[in-house]
């Protein structure tokens, strides 16, 4: 099949995922809406004759080897906007992201955050003084793929509100020696299931290696599984958690099933700190989970050794690429500026959204956001052949981790599992009790950040 022709279906293929949630989201802009304790006409438009002036908060994306940095794309973007609307002035910060969601919860407070701020990853709301971008979002017209894949925007969707403009889905996936890949890659689809992994890891043990090498520590090895045993990701309100005892009692038996072959190595600390290094030194076939910040440092350091692989899935369920979603959200000041500055303000975090999906796509390797986009990614993202075709396949797959919790949520939560996931590695707790203590860790009355 062309590879242009692929791109459609694929774009087809996410769209389908969707149906549900464009019928809720993509639907004609309301006349007027209730957000931040205004009435707001989102059909309101920039005044031409009107001087603005719009403050952009960025957190910044480490990308050392871009060609074009962050600050360059961010200051590209602004000056192409300028053009468009020379009468908006546009001021920005990059600032720290250990640091950037404290300062803009001390801004919201105080009454003046920045008119837009720029997530790199997670789900911000900030009711008080954020606008939502979903009444601003155009609706899709004919046969038209959506503006979004539907992924991207489930993750920044809270009470039936979006809140974000996307940009950006963050992967996460195997990193295989071609040689160990190229016995099973023509499976990568439905095929490469757990019971074809648990196969491909007694060849690989008969040719003397680790065959993979799972991160203990990241809590992501659990998210990834559970996803691919058939619960979506995690779920907030009357939703929550979104997982379920049979499907964590699955992971975390394929996980025992590995083990005991042994397809992993016995100390699970070991095994986290130098997976790495065992990849590169032959010791192992695969390791997880690989995002695109690790994925671009072993193809700068090896190139042609590794491809990147999908999770492996329950032979029952669907297979899934977990992504997290980063997004441009807009906020007034406790003196409102006029429902034409919210419009300029929207406008921009668009704008922003766009570009930077492309730019995330073009020196990250991170799949877009907009479907429309793909094939840019296709032609430029750093990435050797076979890992952007096999990405590109995963694409329409694409779930998000978590929807409808906030990133300080979506933290905590992991937090309260960190615990329990250590001790099914160092106690080898069975199975069963691990998926019982998980969803009780998930109980919303437990953990009352899951509830509305």
């Amino acid at each position: 099949m062309p590879r242009r022709w692929a791109i459609r279906w694929a774009i087809l293929g996410a769209a389908a995922f969707g149906v549900g949630i464009g019928a809720l989201l993509w639907s004609v802009r309301p006349k007027g809406f209730d957000a931040a304790g205004l009435n707001i006409d989102p059909r309101a438009r920039i005044d031409p004759q009107r001087p603005y002036e719009i403050i952009v908060w960025e957190e910044i994306i480490p990308a050392p080897w871009a060609v074009q940095s962050q600050a360059e794309a961010v200051e590209a973007a602004i000056r192409a906007f300028r053009e468009q609307h020379p009468n908006v002035r546009v001021t920005y910060a990059l600032i720290d992201p250990d640091t950037a969601r404290e300062r803009l919860s001390d801004a919201v407070a105080s009454g003046q955050p920045p008119d837009v701020y720029g997530s790199a990853k997670g789900l911000i709301v900030h009711p008080s003084l954020q606008i939502p971008a979903g009444p601003y979002i155009p609706p899709v017209r004919g046969e038209e793929p959506p503006l979004f894949h539907p992924a991207a925007v489930d993750a920044l969707t809270k009470s039936g509100i979006v809140w974000g403009w996307p940009r950006g889905l963050w992967w996460n996936g195997w990193l295989v020696a071609i040689d160990a890949w190229d016995r099973v890659a023509g499976e990568a689809g439905s095929g490469w299931t757990w019971d074809r992994m648990r196969e491909w890891a007694g060849e690989e043990l008969a040719r003397g290696r680790h065959p993979v090498m799972l991160n203990a520590a990241d809590v992501t090895t659990l998210e990834s599984l559970v996803m691919n045993a058939g619960s979506p990701g995690y779920r907030s309100g009357a939703d929550a958690p979104g997982w379920t005892e049979a499907s964590v009692a699955k992971a975390a038996g394929f996980l025992e099933q590995l083990r005991s072959l042994p397809a992993m190595p016995s100390d699970p600390d070991r095994m986290s700190r130098t997976r790495i290094e065992s990849l590169i030194g032959g010791r192992a076939a695969a390791i997880g989970p690989v995002r695109p910040h690790l994925a671009q440092a072993v193809f700068r350091r090896q190139p042609g050794r590794f491809v990147l692989a999908p999770w492996p899935h329950d032979a029952g369920s669907d297979p899934v690429t977990p992504v997290e979603v980063g997004g441009y959200f807009v906020f007034r000041q406790s003196t409102y500026k006029g429902d034409d500055h919210t419009r300029t303000a929207m406008e921009l975090a668009d704008f922003l959204a766009a570009r930077s999906d492309r730019w995330l796509a073009s020196q990250l390797g991170v799949l877009p956001a907009r479907p429309a986009h793909l094939p840019e990614w296709q032609d430029q993202a750093p990435l050797d052949a076979r890992s952007r075709e096999a990405l590109a396949a995963l694409w329409p797959r694409a779930r998000p981790v978590s929807a409808g919790l906030e990133q300080r949520e979506l933290d905590a939560l992991r937090e309260r599992l960190r615990s329990t996931w250590q001790a099914f590695w160092d106690e080898r707790m069975p199975a069963e009790e691990f998926a019982q203590k998980v969803i009780t860790a998930l109980d919303p009355a437990v953990w009352p950040g899951a509830g509305p």
